[in-house]
């Protein structure tokens, strides 16, 4: 008489198919977990809308000013929440830090961060975020804010004049926030990301504390492409384009787009939706 049970055949067979199932079900699983986070990245990017059109209507129609714009009247990095509030510094600042103006609309630090970035310290962030004089030079989130003036020239040399409010929608952006996709000056070959690109010919770096500048760096992507691979006309590489992104507009609209839909400004340093204006 037989006993009960399996064989081994039996049992690697089974192995075989579960393991088979697996492959199939795996990427699907992980491309459900990236979907469902980009909405919750839209999520994010709407609440900035209310945030930011909130504060417009409680002041005359007028939108905050851009923490990152100096007393000269150029702008540093568009992604500053804090720009240049160390001791050394605080006088190259010509307005305070965001949460200042957005903290009764936006309290937490967390909208103003990707969840398919790389954070993980969300409390030195908040920390950060309000009391931004003691937090060192500057304090960066992982979208691109525009709004209050922020100004760059596009590749094409048309000006990008970030939306100040009231009626001035002819004449500048109305694009208020977007996914960052920003390469960082200080090192030629590193971008800083708010999604992980498709696995490609480039390699991560991983900045989780900059002593000179915050906790921001574990908010990015820190991404070394080949630039060999790097197309020579200024568009990202293959697996860059790849990304979906998001932006918000002026009319509270989140959009989706990719990689392939960006313009670049002309010193290539950030990339911007298409649609703009």
């Amino acid at each position: 008489m037989r006993k009960s049970g399996f064989t081994l055949i039996e049992l690697l067979v089974v192995i075989a198919i579960i393991a088979l199932l697996m492959s199939i079900v795996t990427p699907s699983l992980r491309k459900a977990k990236q979907a469902a986070r980009l909405m919750l990245c839209a999520n994010n990017q709407h609440q900035t809308l209310l945030g930011v059109l909130g504060y417009s209507s409680s002041n005359d129609g007028i939108l905050p000013p851009h923490p990152a714009e100096r007393i000269d009247g150029s702008f540093s990095v568009v992604n500053y929440l804090n720009y240049h509030q160390g001791t050394t510094a605080v006088q190259n600042a010509k307005h305070q830090g965001m949460h200042y103006y957005l903290g009764s609309y936006l309290p937490r630090v967390d909208v103003f961060i990707c969840p398919l970035g790389r954070t993980r310290d969300y409390s030195e962030l908040q920390r950060q975020y309000v009391d931004y004089k003691t937090s060192g030079e500057g304090t960066l989130t992982s979208y691109n804010l525009y709004w209050g003036g922020i100004q760059f020239t596009t590749s094409e040399g048309l000006k990008f004049t970030g939306p100040r409010g009231k009626a001035d929608s002819k004449t500048t952006a109305t694009l208020l926030v977007s996914d960052s996709i920003f390469k960082w000056p200080g090192a030629p070959n590193d971008w800083w990301l708010a999604h992980q690109p498709a696995k490609g010919t480039g390699q991560y770096q991983d900045y989780q504390w900059d002593p000179r500048f915050g906790n921001y760096c574990a908010t990015f992507w820190i991404y070394n492409p080949d630039i060999s691979m790097m197309p020579a006309d200024g568009k990202l590489s293959a697996e860059m384009a790849e990304m979906n992104l998001n932006a918000g507009y002026v009319d509270g609209s989140v959009r989706r787009y990719n990689g392939n839909e960006v313009k670049w400004t002309a010193d290539r340093m950030y990339y911007v939706p298409e649609l703009w204006r």
